[in-house]
């Protein structure tokens, strides 16, 4: 069954049906902008400079806006393809349309799930994969306590230099490597967490672009965040309602939702001595569950977010509407998971007076080698079969590979035994009862089993080429399908920007267009 984000693209109507306007529209309809929120506007000016980037804009530029947590050396690859979508994208409203459009990179620094970010992986020289994760610990080396806290307080230690350190030792590096490792060592050493080291890269690497982005725990933000956070709480869990409802109709068309409700569940978080806690309606009152049930009148509630808007943050199915309340957004760019919860979220949208944004599917891409190419041809294999399991990859792999080995004495044997196990069958059909022909149906097919393993046996004989063949393979999946996963799931950029140097994103801008949505191959090294 094909999933949500290729229907939506293929542009099946009753999956169409569950969003605002078509990606299509952007073609033929220039974005209507409105002003940006002022002090909102002026505080992201100032933003800039701190990341090392100078960036000119208004505040009342239509908005082409994408983002994503900050994952330890830019998380997977597909970061760089939603920011690089987003940048292209607005190129394309700016030649198309004739309007001013700017591209807006929203890093989650609000965002606590640790452990889905901790981590980053990269293949060595001789593709070997590497998998890193990260756990903050203080001058003792015991670990911190972060539970709860978001990733603009998440501190960068010294374990992570040696990470970087590990990287550049094993990494496929060339004479562009050196420029790399200063970019890595010096926006390290500036960093004061998680979500700003990752802010620092991306603007680094974006800094020849017109990319601004965004940190969205800015005080500022909150602050004109307020009136969908204000919406929530005068109407607890009507948002949570219609999410339990969006989930079922996907249900109803075949989908496994990704946003799962319980009923009680607020879709906004409060912060609580810096750690983000959820919230749930229990009985008339919000109450913090992590916070031995601390409750608060809708009242008390409001007037928290009066006078501390700072601690008040959107969960994942509220934070698209916060975002287009702060930024007047043609498209946010998604990828194929995101396109998912937002077929959730229009009612949502709807609920707040907000209109949904076009969501525009991000580019999609493999890094791939000539050799890499030559060697799944060679295997008659594709990057798609890679995410099979690899026992079953080198039986297919060897049987192509020595089909004389099935094809001379032993299938001449197969096919005769097959046969008068056939003609036996047949005749005891016509002359014995069912018994003595369910045994003898039962004796072709052990037979044709015993063949099987026989060739089986014939195709591992040669150790030799065996371990060869598996070594290769096991190459191939490293870099092109990392833990049988896409690559651009898994794979850190700094996996090729060791090799590629700065102006990889520059590369990619040239070789990926926004309008085009197949799954692209570039070749590295």
């Amino acid at each position: 069954m094909s999933t949500l984000c290729e229907d939506y693209i293929a542009g099946k109507p009753e999956v169409r049906n569950l969003f605002g306007a078509a990606p299509e529209s952007l073609a033929s309809h220039a974005p209507v902008g409105r002003p940006w929120d002022a002090a909102l506007a002026e505080a992201m000016k100032a933003l800039q400079p701190k990341l090392g980037i100078q960036r000119e804009f208004r505040g009342d530029e239509t908005v082409i806006v994408t983002g994503q947590q900050p994952g330890l050396f830019l998380g997977p690859m597909y970061t760089l393809y939603k920011a690089v979508t987003a940048v292209a994208l607005a190129r394309r409203m700016r030649e198309r349309h004739g309007i001013a459009c700017v591209p807006v990179f929203w890093v989650a620094s609000e965002d606590h799930d640790f452990d889905e970010v901790r981590w980053f992986a990269y293949n060595t020289s001789e593709g070997q994969l590497f998998r890193e994760f990260y756990t903050p610990s203080d001058a003792q080396g015991e670990p911190l306590d972060i539970a709860g806290l978001p990733m603009h307080k998440v501190p960068v230690t010294g374990e992570l230099s040696r990470f970087v350190d590990r990287l550049l030792e094993h990494g496929a590096g060339s004479d562009k490597t050196a420029e790399v490792a200063a970019l890595l060592r010096g926006t390290l050493a500036e960093a004061a967490s998680v979500s700003n080291w990752f802010a620092r890269l991306m603007a680094a690497l974006f800094k020849d672009t017109d990319l601004i982005i965004f940190a969205p725990h800015m005080r500022t933000a909150r602050v004109a965040a307020a009136p969908v956070l204000r919406r929530e709480i005068e109407a607890p869990l009507a948002s949570t309602a219609l999410l339990i409802k969006g989930a079922r109709r996907l249900e109803s068309l075949g989908y496994a939702p990704p946003i799962l409700k319980t009923a009680n569940a607020c879709n906004f978080f409060l912060s609580v001595n810096g750690r983000r806690r959820k919230v749930v309606f229990v009985k008339g009152r919000f109450m913090l569950p992590e916070e031995n049930g601390q409750t608060f009148e809708a009242g008390e509630m409001l007037a928290l977010l009066e006078t501390a808007p700072e601690r008040f943050s959107p969960n994942v199915a509220l934070r698209p509407v916060v975002q287009q309340l702060l930024f007047p957004a043609a498209a946010y760019v998604a990828g194929p998971g995101e396109i998912a919860y937002w077929a959730q979220l229009k009612p949502v949208f709807d609920h707040h007076g907000i209109t949904m944004p076009v969501v525009w599917p991000r580019s999609r891409a493999i890094m791939i080698t000539p050799k890499e190419r030559q060697r799944l041809t060679a295997s008659g294999l594709s990057v798609d079969d890679l995410a099979a399991p690899e026992e079953m990859l080198l039986y297919r792999v060897l049987d192509a590979a020595a089909p004389t080995l099935l094809s001379g004495a032993l299938e001449r044997h197969r096919a005769k035994v097959d046969g008068e196990l056939a003609a036996l069958v047949a005749e005891l059909g016509a002359t014995a009862g069912p018994n003595a022909v369910a045994l003898a149906e039962e004796m072709r097919r052990l037979a044709s089993r015993g063949f099987e393993r026989i060739g089986s046996n014939l195709i591992r004989g040669d150790i030799r080429r065996v371990e060869e063949t598996k070594k290769r393979l096991t190459i191939l999946r490293n870099r092109l399908a990392p833990f049988g996963k896409p690559q651009e799931r898994v794979l850190s950029p700094f996996n090729y920007l060791l090799s590629q140097g700065l102006g990889f994103v520059d590369r990619l801008l040239n070789e990926l267009d926004p309008e085009d949505w197949r799954i692209r191959e570039i070749e590295w090294l």
